[in-house]
């Protein structure tokens, strides 16, 4: 069966049946406000694409390389030694990334004792940052462990990335681009004393 517009055939529909009976022409024109009434929105959008967002927004600019764009932190208001920290980063790459980068997690007291530390590529070692797309939100997934022996008190957490092949940090850059150190400091975790 044809269809015609204008008086001219412009799409020819075939049927699954061949022994199925052919009728004439169908004129577009004829059917054309029926189609419209009948179409509607009823289909999955792929954009724009709702992202997760982050509980907490940081927006540390790693030498114009990857973004932190915030965190969430998944812990007990007051965690006591040996207990776990779920920490999830929101990164986004700010150009085609030719290294590889680790990404560090450390739980320390301003003395410089570490409670807790995590380093490793991101997403579980899956999602190396040489296949991250410019524009592209990674969601990271990480766990801390408190250490056994750490002592009551506020302990600030701090995140960044460094070069896997050299251990060189990436500058955490200001607005006007200039370097303000190779850390973001995330906030505060607060341990329990043991006994409580």
């Amino acid at each position: 069966m044809a269809v015609e517009i204008g008086g001219a055939p412009r799409m020819q529909i075939y049927a699954r049946d061949a022994s199925a009976p052919a009728s004439g022409p169908l004129a577009f024109d004829a059917y054309a406000k029926q189609f419209d009434a009948a179409a509607t929105a009823d289909f999955p959008l792929d954009y724009p694409t709702i992202e997760p967002a982050p509980q907490q927004r940081v927006d540390a600019n790693l030498d114009n390389l990857v973004h932190l764009e915030g965190y969430t932190l998944d812990a007990a208001e007051a965690l006591h030694p040996g207990d776990t920290v779920r920490l999830t980063l929101f990164w986004r790459a700010q150009q085609p990334l030719q290294e590889s980068f680790k990404v560090f997690n450390q739980v320390r007291s301003d003395a410089g004792v570490m409670v807790a530390q995590q380093d490793s590529l991101p997403v579980c070692n899956r999602h190396p940052t040489r296949g991250w797309r410019p524009g592209e939100l990674v969601v990271d997934h990480r766990t801390l462990q408190i250490a056994p022996d750490a002592m009551p008190g506020a302990y600030p957490l701090y995140s960044g990335m460094y070069r896997e092949a050299t251990g060189e940090r990436l500058n955490v850059l200001d607005a006007a681009g200039t370097p303000i150190g190779n850390e973001v400091k995330l906030g505060a975790i607060e341990v329990a004393d043991d006994t409580e």
